[in-house]
């Protein structure tokens, strides 16, 4: 980051100091003094931060990740709030112009859905949210709720990790994320297991952790890696089952994947598949395995792989861009020095 602040700073300061010496010998107006070039100077070096700034955020984002939670809904109700829609009328005398504040409403409505996980708004169905919304007559106390959260998944900056799982040929299966405001699901893939999906939904609230399960239809054991590599090996609290399944639901085998590679999780995963391997995958085996992995898994802190972010790599184009916002900002110091007398 320091060699990145100094190809950000130079072209801006030779600039500055490129200017400051071409007008030292001219009159008093258009000079730039050297009370002026330390004003210059500081001011380069406030906004060349802002670009460190703006680069940090953008090498933050190429990190940026979810995970799951898994609660129930405890409550809803119509919110009463203050009017979000204004406008303003302006009357002018002379020179003198007033203007006043006015709002459409006296207040407005907000449909609010609380969960154990969190709450969250129903969008409304007028302007105002003086209508009912159809969504929010749907919503049941008690049902299942999910909700994502935000967190660093530095494993991202290093494409060719040895914690993620490399395949060939990446899995068209879409990895579970939370739809229609809270819902989820836990199983995914061509095999539907709807009592199963019932009691993971029961089962998982309250937990850390999440369980995503990929049922499949008598399949190879490389669909494993498959599906980890589509799923760059899944979230910081996820445990994912893959199992291939014969006509009669038996688990002809499974694998089991925690984030980075089970590091740290490796007897959980160990256990879960012999736990697995030749039962009928239904209510009774779930329950023993959400409880295993409620004595077993260990949640890994999101700082373990903190030192990856250093690969994240910077685009040329965007290095380019910010060095010349920089000299344009630079070059808009100068003028404006050269016009005062300080």
């Amino acid at each position: 980051m320091y060699i990145q602040y100094l190809i950000i700073m130079l072209p801006a300061l030779l600039v500055t100091l490129y200017g400051y010496h071409k007008t030292k010998d001219v009159g008093m107006y258009g000079k730039v003094n050297s009370k002026e070039l330390v004003i210059s100077l500081v001011a380069n070096a406030l906004l060349g931060g802002l670009m460190i700034l703006i680069l940090n955020m953008w090498i933050l984002e190429q990190v940026s990740d979810s995970y799951i939670l898994n609660g129930k809904v405890t409550n809803k109700y119509k919110d009463t709030v203050g009017c979000e829609h204004s406008y303003q009328v302006c009357t002018t005398s002379g020179k003198t112009t007033i203007c006043t504040t006015h709002y459409e409403h006296f207040e407005d409505y907000d449909w609010v859905v609380e969960t154990s996980v969190g709450s969250l708004i129903i969008d409304r169905e007028d302007r105002q949210g003086e209508t009912t919304p159809q969504r929010f007559i749907k919503v049941i106390v008690g049902e299942p709720a999910s909700m994502e959260f935000h967190f660093n998944n530095y494993l991202l900056a290093d494409k060719e990790s040895l914690f993620l799982q490399n395949s060939e040929t990446p899995s068209n299966i879409q990895q579970p994320r939370v739809y229609d405001y809270y819902r989820t699901k836990h199983i995914v893939g061509s095999v539907s297991l709807p009592n199963v999906e019932k009691q993971l939904d029961l089962l998982l609230q309250g937990k850390r952790f999440n369980v995503k399960v990929v049922a499949l239809n008598n399949r190879p054991v490389e669909d494993f890696y498959s599906v980890m590599s589509a799923w760059i090996g899944g979230k910081i609290n996820d445990v994912i089952l893959v199992v291939s399944l014969d006509e009669n639901g038996v688990v002809l085998w499974s694998k089991v994947n925690t984030y980075a590679k089970g590091y740290k999780n490796q007897m959980l995963l160990k256990d879960l598949e012999y736990l697995t391997e030749g039962k009928v995958f239904n209510e009774d085996l779930v329950t023993k395995q959400i409880s295993l992995i409620t004595k077993q898994f260990l949640i890994l802190d999101e700082q373990e792989f903190e030192e990856k972010l250093e690969l994240v790599e910077i685009p040329m184009w965007l290095l380019i861009l910010v060095v010349l916002i920089n000299i344009g900002l630079s070059v808009g110091i100068h003028i404006k020095m050269t016009k005062e007398d300080l």
